[in-house]
């Protein structure tokens, strides 16, 4: 066969043949067991789809009821029914050697060729085997125990629009992981940096495109166990509510695996500040307490001066150093409990408060009531 899954017949008299799949981990696969194929010598045949058959009565036949199990797609390395991280895995401890487990197109060397298969069905759902005796076994070398961590650390609630965020992936002593990113492609651009590449390294990376989403389905191994560090960066493209789900995220070790459950990070995008700015108090007026909002443009210490009608200081809040960015809401911003700095409540009037944030300085009016 070709690499587009098109076989050409060159030895084969004229007549009508099953065509049969044969692989380590499964007894067989045909197109059909009951539809033969006209063959003619030199015939190019495109277009067939190789099911897997299960003999589950033990009559010799492939017609009862259940026996056809399915699709079959070269790259199950483990024969645990899908073709992900773990088979790269395999293949990663297997590179070079003619390990028969891991030679995907059984022809004695487990190479780029065998890679190529895993990459193209990435992601699949296969047929797992058929027995015990057909099944796999894990032939990665022996090696010593180790700790694995995965850390992926969370985007902030609220991103400005146009900036790019870099989220670190990192993963320690261990021989491959993988995971799937699902974004709303009209809100969120996602792509995958600092990828390693290496005669060591071998990586998968699928994108797939549906109607309301995008997934990237993500595996890298790494035959010398190395250290390895991926950048998740993440680029929002439009203002308002978005989303990232993070699944399917699991480590590949030498004597386990190590599943991780789905994250959803929801965050809000604002638009990309280009001003300092004090806003109003909220509510306004108040009775006892209140919240201050503010933007600045450029991170340094904030600080939150109040003073009385007269111009008398009141209150000084310290906010210590502040990132750019919108500081709106009751979690971010300034927190005024109606208090003065003796912490005694203060007369009902009118009351002035100053932000001051490096060079930026601006006044508002606030009025409480009791």
């Amino acid at each position: 066969t070709d690499a587009d899954g098109n076989f050409k017949i060159a030895d084969l008299p004229t007549g009508k043949f099953f065509l049969t799949a044969k692989t380590p981990f499964h007894m067989r696969g045909q197109n059909h067991h009951t539809v033969p194929l006209d063959i003619y010598p030199g015939m190019v045949k495109t277009g067939v789809t190789i099911h897997g058959y299960k003999d589950i009565n033990g009559d010799g036949k492939f017609t009862g009821s259940g026996e056809t199990e399915g699709f079959l797609f070269a790259g199950d390395v483990t024969g645990d029914s899908i073709i992900n991280i773990n088979d790269v895995t395999i293949f990663a401890n297997n590179f070079g050697t003619n390990n028969n487990v891991a030679d995907i197109n059984q022809d004695k060397i487990v190479d780029t060729e065998d890679f190529k298969l895993i990459i193209r069905n990435f992601g699949h759902s296969s047929i797992g085997p058929f027995s015990t005796d057909l099944g796999v076994q894990n032939a990665a070398p022996e090696g010593q125990r180790f700790e694995s961590m995965l850390d992926l650390v969370a985007l902030p609630d609220e991103l400005q629009l146009g900036d790019v965020i870099e989220i670190p992936i990192h993963t320690t002593a261990k021989i491959g992981f993988g995971f799937d990113i699902q974004f709303d492609p009209d809100t969120l651009e996602v792509t995958l940096a600092d990828i390693p590449s290496d005669e060591n390294t071998f990586v998968v990376s699928q994108r797939i495109e549906a109607k309301d989403f995008e997934k990237i389905m993500f595996g890298v191994a790494d035959r010398q166990y190395l250290d390895q560090n991926v950048v998740l960066r993440i680029k929002p493209l439009r203002i308002g509510n978005t989303s990232l789900k993070i699944e399917n995220a699991k480590l590949v070790g030498q004597e386990s695996i190590t599943d991780f459950s789905a994250s959803k990070l929801n965050f809000f995008v604002v638009p990309k500040i280009t001003k300092s700015v004090l806003m109003q108090n909220y509510p306004n007026p108040f009775n006892p307490e209140t919240w201050i909002p503010f933007s600045i443009k450029d991170p340094t210490t904030v600080q939150i001066h109040i003073y009385d009608a007269t111009g008398h200081p009141v209150r000084g809040l310290d906010l210590g150093f502040r990132k750019s960015g919108n500081y709106i809401t009751p979690s971010k911003a300034a927190y005024w409990n109606g208090r003065n700095q003796l912490g005694e409540r203060v007369a009902s009037g009118v009351y002035f408060y100053q932000i001051r944030a490096g060079e930026f300085s601006s006044m508002k009016k606030m009025v409480i009531l009791k």
